[in-house]
């Protein structure tokens, strides 16, 4: 073995664990949400060892030199201590329950504890964190069994109808969105899938189900006798579970996705004038937000929420991610089993790693599911979409502009609520340091 090779492992097993070496170890090849998810449970879990005053690197030092029974059961300890924090409402860390003005909590003077299917997420990223510092016994079945989760109080999960979808596409005054509409309930794609298709991953399909050469100008390919429907190709890395997959355009939309590909350059992304995929995603999620604000003025219907077991109004029922239930449920006309729908929409089943189906028949089962997933749209007079009147534009910048502002009130509160978590660590420093200082001084003798 030569000394070279030795050096670099020895580099190797001494590099110090950290959160950053966390991250890249634990969530290599996944998606930057689920990233994100994992750093708000750390950041959660630091708090808690704020309030519990320890330090984290100390207590693993402590834990890891107890025997085995004992470490396990610090550990277990350490876990629901930490579920029940998560549980607890919190008095606001921006205002501390003062009655003043505080945008961080808008004068509720706390802030809602978490609910029980996002803890059972953070239980999961938490035994992972623990796992990489040295805690191998987290993951067994047997740990987590010890485990004091609350149990998830389910919901009557309401469907999309055709009607709401119908008034969706109505209220819509950008052709460009009611298109992204349109798209989400024909294909069952995630909007962040939809939101990163380039012009490249469509491609046009023949009769026989093979590829086909496109015209100059696309739109020219519906002359061509041959041509039977747009290929959708969602690449491994825009994908949740990363895994590439293809689906297709519905006859429905194919007129104007192909005048889309059209005004498009080769390498443009089809669906979202934002390269960014987080601002792509943010932009759909906002503008269907703004929609159902706008609908529920006439149709409480659409502001409903669902209700935790506490009686408090949580998420609400109906989300842009509604679309991909619609489109799964619908599906499930043209297979009674139901699996259509999950294996269009990117739904891996129990060895369906054995299922290898070729294009021409994964083609004819979404032939099958089209008859079923038909929109229902109010005939519209001829040129209508584009004739948008002035006020029209000012009411749409007026929301562009209103949804901006929410989104740098959002970074202002998560500012606020940090500078006053390190404010009340430097303030129980001042505390600790007074009493000591009273403590060690000498008390003057009365005359």
């Amino acid at each position: 073995m030569s000394q070279k090779y030795i050096e670099r492992l020895s580099t190797k097993i001494t590099t110090p664990k950290s959160k950053v070496e966390f991250y890249k170890k634990k969530f290599k090849g996944k998606s930057q949400s689920a990233i994100d998810s994992s750093k708000s449970v750390v950041s959660n879990f630091e708090t808690f060892a704020i309030k519990e005053e320890f330090d984290i690197a100390e207590l693993f030092d402590s834990i890891a030199a107890a025997d085995k029974e004992s470490r396990e059961v610090q550990l277990i300890q350490l876990v629901n201590d930490f579920i029940e924090y998560l549980q607890d409402d919190k008095v606001c860390s921006a205002c501390r329950g003062e009655d003043i003005k505080c945008i961080g909590c808008a004068k509720k003077r706390n802030r809602r504890g978490v609910n029980a299917n996002t803890i059972r997420n953070y239980v999961s990223h938490i035994r992972k964190y623990l796992d990489y510092f040295g805690f191998p016994e987290v993951k067994s079945d047997m740990f987590f069994a010890e485990l004091e989760i609350p149990n998830v109080f389910g919901n009557d999960l309401e469907p999309l109808t055709p009607e709401m979808f119908k008034e969706l596409l109505a209220a819509c005054t950008k052709p460009r969105n009611r298109l992204n509409l349109k798209f989400l309930r024909t294909n069952g794609c995630r909007p962040r899938e939809m939101v990163q298709l380039k012009k490249s991953d469509l491609v046009m399909i023949d009769i026989n189900g093979e590829e086909m050469k496109s015209p100059e100008n696309i739109t020219d390919i519906k002359d061509n006798p041959k041509f039977r429907r747009i290929q959708t190709k969602f690449r491994a890395e825009t994908t949740k579970k990363k895994n590439a997959r293809i689906s297709w355009i519905s006859d429905q939309i194919v007129d104007d996705v192909l005048k889309r590909l059209d005004e498009i350059d080769s390498d443009s992304i089809v669906f979202s004038e934002h390269i960014n995929t987080k601002k792509a995603v943010a932009t759909e999620v906002g503008f269907f937000q703004r929609i159902r604000k706008r609908l529920g003025k006439s149709n409480p219907k659409w502001l409903e929420r669902f209700v935790d077991s506490k009686g408090r109004k949580g998420a609400f029922k109906y989300k842009l991610y509604s679309t991909r239930s619609m489109f799964i449920t619908d599906c499930m006309s043209a297979d009674k089993q139901g699996n259509l729908g999950h294996y269009l929409a990117g739904h891996k089943k129990y060895m369906g790693v054995y299922e290898r189906l070729t294009p021409k028949k994964k083609l004819d089962l979404y032939n099958k599911a089209e008859e079923f997933i038909r929109i229902e749209t109010t005939q519209l007079p001829q040129g209508i979409e584009s004739e948008v009147s002035e006020l029209r534009q000012d009411n749409i910048k007026l929301e562009d502009e209103l949804f901006k502002k929410d989104q740098e009130h959002e970074a202002k509160i998560q500012r606020i609520y940090d500078e006053a978590a390190t404010q009340r660590i430097e303030d129980l420093a001042d505390i600790e340091m007074k009493m000591a200082e009273l403590r060690i001084s000498p008390k003057k003798k009365s005359k």
